[in-house]
C-alpha cells in the first residue's frame, strides 16, 4: 500500500510516520505545510492547504490516507474561526481531490471533546455530541464534511475519536510537552516537583501513542483483507483516572525507578466543573478484534529515560 501522513510536523503524525516506516510494510510518505526536508532519510511533501493542485500532488498515487493535520487545541482557541475553515472548506477539497486521484481509504483523526468538556459519564459511539470547546466543535464540522461522502463508490474513511494521547516524541518540535502525561512526565525529571494547573479532579482517559499506531497498523490490514469498520468510533485506553492520581503515579513511578518522589504542586482555587466519574468506552473497536496491549508504566520509563537524555544529560 501507498500511504500519505498529513500533520507530519505535529506529535502524532510523525510518530505515525516512524512507526510504519520501521514496519516496513508500506510505501510511507509524510507531508506538513512546514517543511521538514532537514531530516534524514524523509520521504516528505510539503503542501499547500489553499492551492489545489498542492493538493492533488500529495493524493497522487495514494491509496491510503492518515488524516493528522488540523489545528491544535491552543491553536483552535486562538483563532476558532480559522479551525472551522480547515476542518470543513479545505478538508471537503481535500477529500474531494482525493476520491478524483483514486485514493481508496481516509482515516480521519477525531477527538473524545466531540462529546463534550470536560468529558463525564459513560461514553460511547451513542452519546450526544455537545462540544463547547473550539477544538472540539472544529472535530465535528470535519465529521460532517466526511460524512457527506459516505455512499461514495470505492471511497472508505474512518473517523477515530481519540482520547488523551502520550508517548515519546520523535520530533524536536514543542507540541509534544502540551500533553498532560509527558508534561508531568517532563517536570518530575527535570524539576522533581509536578505542578497541576487545576485542583486535579477532573478524569481523564489515556492511551499510547504506540497503541494508536498499532490500531491503524490493525485497520490497515483488514482493509487489504477488504473488512470494513464501522464508520465513527471511539479510541482509548484502559487507563481512567484522575489528573492528580495521573500525578502520583508518575511521582511514585519516578521514585521506584530514580529513588526521587517529585512533590505535587496543586492549584487550590480552582473553579473547574469536576467530572467525579468517566467510562470512555472503545468497546466498538475492540468487538472487531483489535487486541490493546496497554504497557503503560513501560510507556512512562520511556519517557522518563527521553526527557533525561534530552533535557538532563544533554546539559
Amino acid at each position: 500500500m501507498n500511504i500519505l501522513i498529513t500533520g507530519g510536523s505535529g506529535y502524532l503524525g510523525f510518530c505515525i510516520y516512524k512507526y510504519f516506516k520501521e514496519k516496513k510494510k508500506h510505501k510511507i510518505t509524510i507531508c506538513s505545510s512546514s517543511n521538514i526536508k532537514k531530516i534524514k532519510g524523509l520521504d516528505f511533501v510539503q503542501i499547500n492547504w489553499s492551492k489545489k493542485e498542492s493538493i492533488r500532488n500529495i493524493c497522487k498515487n495514494q491509496d491510503i490516507i492518515i488524516h493528522c493535520a488540523s489545528p491544535n487545541a491552543r491553536e483552535c482557541e486562538n483563532n476558532p474561526n480559522n479551525s472551522y475553515k480547515f476542518n470543513s472548506i479545505t478538508l471537503d477539497l481535500f477529500i474531494k481531490i482525493a476520491i478524483s486521484s483514486q485514493v481508496k481509504k481516509f482515516i480521519f483523526f477525531s477527538t473524545a471533546h466531540v462529546y463534550r468538556s470536560p468529558l463525564m459519564g459513560v461514553i460511547d459511539e451513542n452519546s450526544l455530541l455537545k462540544p463547547t470547546h473550539p477544538y472540539g466543535i472544529s472535530k465535528k464540522i470535519g465529521e460532517e464534511t466526511l460524512l457527506k461522502y459516505k455512499k461514495v463508490k470505492n471511497f472508505e474513511f474512518n473517523v477515530i475519536r481519540l482520547s488523551n494521547a502520550f508517548g515519546v516524541p520523535y520530533s524536536n518540535n514543542k507540541k509534544p510537552w502540551d500533553l498532560v502525561v509527558n508534561d508531568f512526565c517532563r517536570q518530575a525529571v527535570v524539576s522533581n516537583f509536578i505542578r497541576i494547573n487545576s485542583d486535579g479532579k477532573n478524569f481523564r482517559n489515556f492511551v499510547s501513542v504506540k497503541e494508536v499506531c498499532r490500531l491503524l497498523d490493525f485497520m490497515i490490514n483488514l482493509f487489504v483483507k477488504r473488512k470494513k469498520l464501522p464508520l465513527i468510533f471511539n479510541f482509548g485506553g484502559s487507563w481512567t483516572l484522575s489528573v492528580k492520581s495521573l500525578a502520583e503515579l508518575i511521582a511514585n513511578r519516578h521514585e521506584k525507578r530514580y529513588g526521587i518522589k517529585p512533590d505535587i504542586i496543586l492549584k487550590k482555587n480552582g473553579q473547574e466543573k469536576n467530572n467525579l466519574f468517566l467510562l470512555f468506552s472503545s468497546d466498538l473497536i475492540l468487538k472487531e478484534g483489535f487486541k490493546p496491549q496497554n504497557n503503560y508504566l513501560n510507556e512512562i520509563d520511556k519517557l522518563f529515560e527521553f526527557v533525561k537524555a534530552k533535557f538532563v544529560n544533554a546539559n
